[in-house]
Order: structure tokens, then sequence, then C-alpha cells
């Protein structure tokens, strides 16, 4: 073993193992980080998934056994990302549901892990191919304490080579909200390019909704980012989809923490427009919830058929049945 590897171990042998050292040794997790030259409650706690091979075998000979391990290597080095249409979207998702931490140099994304299980997948995948590196994998249900989030899971992959990358391609590290993101530029001036960087941003940050009392459905997009809600509506238009006029602030008051937020929402609400942006754009949202969408619909006594296509003498509702043949009646 070299510098270039580190040592991961499996979160329920390593709360073993502290608990052994706790019983049989009286050591707390201050000592025993101490004894050992790193803080090991990072690991304990998800904030990271290896220890260097020093503090390993320090560990080691702390409990005195045999311990079950994996071996990573951890220099691997990310070839220059391309502007592809997979980077596009992947820049997207980081925008809405992901960070870039970097004092670990860390890129994490958020998921609700009930909820989004198919699209946590995809995401997985989407880094593994983009990156050459398996994300891990952080789930909240896993931690004692959770308060309520048990729901939330993370992907994270440690990798300066790789966070670097992602910098260059247009992302910031730190705080979203505080740097107001955008969309770069080179993913707005290239048709297909922006297509996959709608895709993304809907998929984290959008929603589609039933409207009851009109027997219609809404598209909407919702950031803390004034500037990345005005890229999705300049992105919207630069596809003919004509959305909201004006973009809607909201600000609110958090009743426990007191904290005042702030956001911004962009609609779209037209038929024509709703089929044409589910259609050109083809985000995963639509294509997980369909058919929870259409019972919705057929619950208020309508098809979605009644919901998708628009009365224009001029059009030929070529989106809409587009649509329809993709996901029947």
């Amino acid at each position: 073993m070299t510098e270039n590897y580190r040592i991961s171990i499996d979160k329920h042998e390593l709360k073993q193992l502290i608990n052994e050292l706790k019983q049989n040794q009286n050591l707390s997790l201050q000592k025993i980080s101490i004894k050992i030259g790193t803080n090991i409650k990072n690991c304990l706690y998800g904030y990271t998934n290896s220890l260097s091979v020093k503090s390993f075998l320090t560990l080691r000979s702390l409990i005195d056994r045999e311990i079950n391990y994996e071996v990573l290597e951890v220099r691997k080095v990310v070839k220059k990302l391309q502007q592809t249409e997979e980077l596009a979207e992947f820049i997207t998702i980081m925008l809405g549901d992901g960070n870039l931490y970097e004092k670990l140099y860390r890129i994490q994304i958020s998921f609700n892990g009930t909820e989004e299980k198919r699209y946590f997948d995809y995401v997985k995948n989407l880094m593994k191919n983009l990156l050459g590196i398996t994300p891990k994998e952080y789930w909240e249900k896993e931690k004692n304490g959770a308060h309520g989030l048990e729901k939330n899971a993370y992907l994270y992959i440690n990798n300066k080579s790789a966070f670097y990358e992602l910098i260059s391609s247009g992302l910031k590290a730190g705080n979203k909200v505080k740097h107001q993101v955008w969309v770069p530029k080179w993913i707005k001036e290239n048709k297909s390019l922006l297509i996959c960087g709608l895709r993304g941003l809907f998929d984290t940050d959008g929603s589609i909704s039933v409207l009851r009392k009109k027997k219609a459905i809404l598209v909407d997009f919702t950031s803390a980012s004034l500037p990345l809600a005005n890229d999705f509506k300049e992105m919207c238009e630069k596809l003919n989809i004509k959305t909201s006029p004006k973009i809607v602030k909201r600000v609110w008051k958090n009743p426990t923490s007191g904290k005042i937020s702030t956001s911004y929402k962009v609609y779209i609400a037209s038929k024509q427009a709703i089929s044409k942006f589910l259609y050109l754009v083809k985000p995963k949202k639509w294509d997980y919830k369909w058919k929870e969408i259409k019972q919705k619909i057929e619950n208020l006594g309508i098809f979605l058929e009644e919901v998708l296509k628009y009365r224009n003498p001029s059009s030929s509702n070529s989106y809409a049945n587009e649509i329809l043949k993709e996901y029947p009646n």
C-alpha cells in the first residue's frame, strides 16, 4: 500500500470497532481520532468514506483483530471534460440539487431517496459515465438521530481532479444562493446542449402539478437564484416555449428559525407550451411520474389527451400527439 491508496471500512463495522474501543479501552471518539491522526467522525457520519493507510494501520493495532476493509485508489485523474450533452445535463443537475465542497474536493447531489429512487440511479450512472468514478451513497436513514430527514439520500465523489474539471466547466464551489448561480454560457449557445440543460434544471427544481379546478396541468421551475430562474425562462424561449410573462418572487419567514428565504418561480401554463416542453426536453420527472399524473387527471373525469391537446386552428397538435404516442391513455 502507498499514499496513492486509502482504506474504506463499512459503517456498521466501524461503529462496532468504536464501541469495542470505548468499552475495552475507555477511548472516546476524540481520543481515537488523536491516536490514529484523523477525525474518525468524518468516516462515521459520511463526510468522507475512507482513512489513510497510516490511520487504518494504527486503528487496526488499537483493536488488535482483523478488520474487513476495501482498498480505494484515490489519485484518479479525470480527463478534461468535453462540452457534451451529458456534461450539460450534469452541470445543471448540480446547479439544482448539487454542491461542491472545496475542503473535501467533494461533488455531492441530494435526493429524496424514497420518491426519487429511479432518478437517484439515473444520476449515479450519469456521474460514473461522465467522470469515470462510481459515486458513493449516503442515506440519512442509516444515521442515528436523523430527526425527520430519513428520506434524504446523497451521491458523492471526493476527487480533486474531477472537482476542478467541474469548476472549469462553469460551476462554483460553496453556497449557491449566496453566489446566485447561473447556467454557463456554453450550454445556452447550442440547441442540443440547451435542451439537456433544461432537463437537468427541471428534474431537480421543476414540478408538474394537476390543477383540480381548471382540470389542467401546470409546469413550473423554482429556484433561490434569480439568474438561474432567468436562465430557465430564456432557455425555454429560445425553443419558442412560452413561459409566464414575469418571474414570480416569493419571500417567506421560517416560523421556527426566523430565517427569511426568497424563491423565484417560472410557469409554463398553456397546453401547447407544456406539450412542446415535455416532448423536446423529455424530463425524467415526467417519464417517471406520468402514470401518477394520468391517474390524478382521470380522477377528475377527463383524459390525458384533454390536458395536452389545444384548440388552435393554425396548429396540428403535433407535440401533444407525439407525447400521447409515447405515453398512451
